[in-house]
């Protein structure tokens, strides 16, 4: 009997010793929030810091906006594909209609700035990439826009409070029930303020400038028509915007613009 229990007894050590004991899980530690820096994966495109709301702008916290006094509704807005996504375009090179490198159907959509001494033609194909002009014409500062998802085409002066702005994509689009059949449409941007503006309801929404109002450039001076009648009019006396234009700022968004008399 007393072997017995000596061999029931090694069997039970040895069976301890290879058995292996649960132990508790290690807890990992947990991140703390943080601004988020991809939001269309899983993020928040607004975020607070420091006592001021914020919206999500790049990959550089440096391109977000700061959206305090916004006056557009956060679940509203979409795309956040960040400032200059679209590349806007200041003062580009246009040429006559024999160095256009396509052809353009007669029935061709275009914006045709009328200046004293000049015409300039803006193909809504190509307006359709850029979306934003910034111009001058006779000595005016204006921009071009195109906005496909709400059918906008417009030319607004770009000189407010005794400054000529230049507008930019900010990457987002905005709707609301009641504007605009609720249709989607982009939200622009300054780069010497960085407010936003919306152009669906003529208004700066954000920043400096919100409450200013855009201010449609003299409609006797540019109109929407077709390339056919452009050269029925005018001929070959005029220029157009070619295609493969761009501007890349490096990340230098206000490169030292001037500040509007009425800002901030």
């Amino acid at each position: 009997m007393k072997n017995l229990l000596l061999l029931f007894t090694v069997i039970m050590l040895i069976a301890c010793s290879e058995t292996e004991i649960p132990r508790p899980p290690v807890s990992q530690p947990v991140e703390e929030p943080c601004r988020c820096d991809n939001p269309i994966h899983g993020g928040d495109y607004i975020y607070y810091q420091d006592g001021e709301k914020w919206l999500w702008g790049g990959q550089d916290q440096e391109m977000d906006f700061k959206i305090t006094n916004s006056g557009l509704s956060g679940s509203h807005l979409k795309s956040g594909l960040g400032r200059e996504f679209f590349k806007a375009l200041v003062n580009p090179e246009l040429v006559v209609p024999s160095s256009y490198p396509y052809t353009i159907a007669a029935d061709a959509g275009v914006v045709v700035l009328k200046g004293e001494d000049e015409t300039k033609v803006y193909t809504l194909g190509q307006l359709s990439i850029h979306e934003v002009i910034n111009e001058t014409i006779n000595g005016d500062e204006v921009m071009v826009t195109y906005c496909p998802l709400a059918g906008l085409i417009a030319v607004y002066s770009r000189n407010y409070c005794n400054t000529a702005l230049t507008f930019a994509l900010s990457g987002y689009t905005h709707y609301q029930e009641g504007i605009w059949e609720g249709k989607d449409g982009f939200v622009l941007w300054d780069r010497n303020t960085e407010s936003l503006w919306w152009p669906l309801i003529n208004k700066s929404v954000s920043g400096d400038l919100k409450g200013q109002s855009l201010e449609l450039y003299d409609q006797n001076k540019w109109e929407l028509s077709t390339y056919g009648e452009v050269v029925n009019t005018y001929g070959n006396d005029f220029k157009i915007l070619p295609p493969n234009q761009t501007l890349d700022l490096n990340g230098e968004w206000n490169n030292n613009l001037a500040q509007p008399e009425c800002g901030g």
